[in-house]
């Protein structure tokens, strides 16, 4: 990358005034002008240090995005500016599911037309369907190719090796690793067909845990069925040993937990494993989505404890009340609460859930004695 030249715009004539100035002086203006070019070099590089890599992102279906994250980590010069790292879990969807729901959304075009046309606008259909499959076939090139290169990846445990390497040099760091924050962050959009693919996040877990440093603080910025799946790593008990060894790296977490609606019993199991832990948040949401699915009954999650949590949000849940009340006066750290009910979504509704929301809040804050409670959805 070529580095611009911030001087070249002033004239020469300027440069040779100042070089006569200092070769008729003495030696002592000589010396003090080199110091004072030395001294603002130091400054300008600590600010381009600060603004260029304080925060790096490192995508994780890109080996190359990996291996320069980590050049920038080993590097003398700027390594020790790294703040905070984001892994982005841009995994790519099979293009061959795509294809297929294309292909029936087509298909039922097609038999629109030919219904309500004759024989030559039925040939003259075949004719562009024939130019769109053709065109359809030239757009999907690069994305299977690009997702057959991530599976293959992924298949060699390239991109695991990698991560292993980049965290491995922080733990010769020593003392850098305590103030770095790491973020997770997953987008990816419904109808991808990757909202359950948790490959990334599971890697991300198994690099931090062969690591040696300790962490300043872990976030996961996540969307639908993105976060921890707590019911899947309760009942591989190997992949909820290593996030739980992973997240043990880190002096604060904000955690995104995903119940599946059929299953508490395991998910508690890992809940109940990481409940100890510096969690500073946490949120609890549903693997599905929608008016037609049925809340969870998160009881059995509500008589654990959690003494570090400051901060809670449970999504779309089937509440006791008086397990509610006591769940939330045994957090002794808890300082926030976001909950999002339904109506239906509270057993044996108490008279209060019959008043505004201002007024039920009032009231479980009274019971509770938390005085930041923010409710959504509330009725």
């Amino acid at each position: 990358m070529s580095t611009p030249d911030m001087l070249s715009s002033l004239p020469v004539e300027l440069f040779e005034l100042i070089a006569e100035d200092v070769m008729s002086g003495s030696s002592e203006d000589l010396t003090g002008l080199r110091q004072t070019c030395s001294q603002s070099a130091v400054k300008v590089m600590r600010l381009y240090k600060k603004c260029r890599f304080a925060e790096i992102a490192v995508r994780l279906v890109r080996p190359s995005s990996i291996v320069n994250a980590t050049k920038i980590i080993e590097s003398r010069i700027v390594g020790s500016a790294v703040c905070k790292i984001t892994f982005v879990d841009n995994s790519l969807p099979d293009p061959s599911r795509k294809d297929e729901d294309g292909s029936e959304q087509h298909s039922s075009s097609a038999e629109d037309g030919q219904s309500d046309s004759g024989e030559d606008q039925r040939s003259d259909s075949k004719n562009d369907d024939a130019d769109e499959s053709n065109s359809d076939s030239a757009d999907s090139a690069p994305e299977d190719k690009a997702y057959h290169t991530q599976q293959a990846m992924r298949e060699t445990g390239q991109d695991r090796d990698l991560l292993i390497k980049l965290f491995d040099k922080f733990g010769r760091g020593g003392r850098r690793s305590r103030k770095l924050s790491v973020v997770f962050r997953s987008r990816r959009e419904e109808g991808e067909g990757t909202l359950h693919d948790d490959h990334c996040l599971a890697i991300v877990m198994l690099a931090i845990a062969s690591s040696s440093a300790t962490f300043k603080a872990f976030t996961m910025d996540v969307g639908r069925a993105q976060g921890i799946p707590v019911t899947q790593y309760g009942t591989n008990f190997q992949s909820g040993i290593i996030c739980k060894s992973a997240l043990s790296h880190f002096k604060a977490l904000d955690l995104v937990l995903n119940v599946d609606e059929d299953d508490l019993a395991r998910a508690r199991d890992f809940v109940d494993m990481i409940s100890k832990l510096k969690i500073r948040s946490l949120t609890f949401k549903t693997l599905v989505d929608g008016e037609m699915t049925s809340f969870i009954d998160i009881d059995t999650l509500m008589k654990l404890k959690f003494p570090s949590t400051e901060n809670f949000e449970f999504e779309h849940r089937f509440v006791s009340w008086d397990k509610l009340v006591s769940f939330l006066q045994r957090q002794k750290s808890l300082r926030n609460l976001v909950i999002t009910l339904h109506e239906a979504t509270v057993d044996e509704e108490p008279q209060i859930f019959k008043c505004p929301s201002q007024e039920a809040r009032n009231e479980l804050s009274r019971l509770t004695e938390i005085a930041d409670l923010v409710f959504n959805g509330f009725h």
